[in-house]
């Protein structure tokens, strides 16, 4: 977590603001009116993932740690087989296949000579 300038706290959070050359740092411990709290998820807000799930953290040193069972939980999310990816991806490879165009029509080749030729026309005849 970083240490921010101006406080010398450990926040997970850290602005930096320019005036001028001069750059001054802040978090929301030394300036809260520059942040926005972080509002539960049912708000549509962002909700940090301590204050979502706290059964799955406890706070060490005011540092919110995830618990041994949280991260099994992660990791096994992480690490499922995807279930319907392979049917997805056989489904559009199919669909491919079938409208796949291999050719052109003698209109779409006219319009390709056309458009040729006319860039290598000279420029002065344009």
């Amino acid at each position: 977590m970083p240490i921010c300038g101006g406080c010398g706290e450990f926040t997970s959070r850290v602005r930096m603001t320019f005036r001028g050359l001069e750059a001054k740092e802040e978090c929301p411990q030394c300036a809260p009116q520059s942040f926005e709290k972080f509002k539960s998820v049912r708000d549509g807000q962002i909700t940090m993932a301590h204050e979502y799930d706290h059964t799955r953290y406890h706070f060490r040193d005011g540092i919110p740690q995830i618990t041994d069972e949280g991260l099994q939980d992660l990791e096994d999310a992480a690490c499922k087989p995807p279930t319907d990816d392979n049917a997805a991806y056989e489904e559009a490879v199919a669909k491919k296949r079938q409208n796949r165009k291999t050719s052109l029509t003698p209109k779409e080749i006219e319009i390709c000579v056309n458009r040729a030729r006319r860039m290598l026309e000279p420029a002065e005849s344009r």
